[in-house]
């Protein structure tokens, strides 16, 4: 594991080399591949730490000595940290990337408490380009639509697999020193269904169960079935019930979680 500072040599590589990992993907490079050049860079390389912590030195032809620095993490040296911090701070990203509680610290004093630092943050945005104005409205609203679906298939299949299992090939999560917390568009929502499909499919073994054993002890088809209904009953009659003693008509997804206890306490 690491020791120390979230700004070692060290842990940024680390960083870096995840982050590589996810820029890696085909479909990532598919979806942050626009037809606008100035999208690029907010998806690849992102914004990052580990991109201004280690910027890759470049020369133009014929000189030996650096005249640029490229922030994609590639570099081999890690940069002054107030050197890194005063970067960070000039391109305004230091709310973006640095814990809230820092704001107002100057580079100077970022880096003498760069140890306290518990946390760091990456972005990566996907400016996706759409249509022109000359297209009519039936065109933009099917180019939306797929660029929806596509931009669910692309989180659900590629990027949450990455984020949820974040550590090196060989190395157990737990024994990995780096913790990814991450959120993002559309992300809550498509963890919320994938945990409320797991639940039906949970609540639909309990209720075949639950039949199989009323029929086995009622012997009647109707009485079997008619329990079932009153046990499937439970959920818009909750939800009636809430909207009477919650005075809203909204509510969230994750109410429904419950199906698969409701299907037990239904059959007790």
């Amino acid at each position: 594991g690491f020791s120390g500072s979230l700004f070692s040599a060290a842990v940024l590589s680390e960083i870096a080399r995840f982050e590589q990992r996810l820029r890696d993907m085909s479909a990532w490079t598919s979806f942050c591949d626009s037809p606008v050049d100035s999208y690029k860079p907010f998806c690849n390389p992102g914004v990052s730490v580990a991109n201004y912590g280690l910027p890759r030195l470049e020369t133009t032809d014929g000189h030996i000595v650096p005249s640029t620095l490229s922030l994609d993490g590639e570099g081999a040296d890690r940069m002054p940290l107030e050197t890194m911090f005063g970067t960070i701070m000039n391109h305004g990203m230091e709310k973006i990337l640095l814990p809230s509680e820092f704001d107002g610290q100057s580079a100077f004093e970022l880096a003498e408490n760069h140890a306290k630092i518990p946390a760091i943050r990456s972005a990566f945005r996907f400016k996706i380009f759409c249509c022109s104005a000359t297209d009519s409205q039936a065109i933009q609203g099917k180019v939306i639509s797929d660029g929806k679906e596509k931009w669910i298939e692309f989180l659900e299949d590629h990027v949450l697999e990455v984020l949820r299992n974040p550590q090196p090939d060989g190395t157990d999560a737990e024994d990995w020193a780096l913790r990814v917390w991450y959120e993002g568009s559309s992300l809550e929502g498509i963890e919320v269904m994938q945990a409320l499909r797991s639940d039906i499919m949970l609540a639909s073994g309990s209720m075949t169960f639950v039949f199989l054993y009323m029929l086995f002890h009622t012997r009647s088809m109707f009485l079997s079935s008619f329990a079932l209904l009153l046990i499937g009953l439970s959920v818009p009659l909750s939800y009636v019930v809430f909207l009477v003693l919650a005075q809203s008509q909204t509510m969230s997804i994750a109410s429904f979680l419950s199906l698969f206890l409701i299907v037990g306490l239904g059959a007790d």
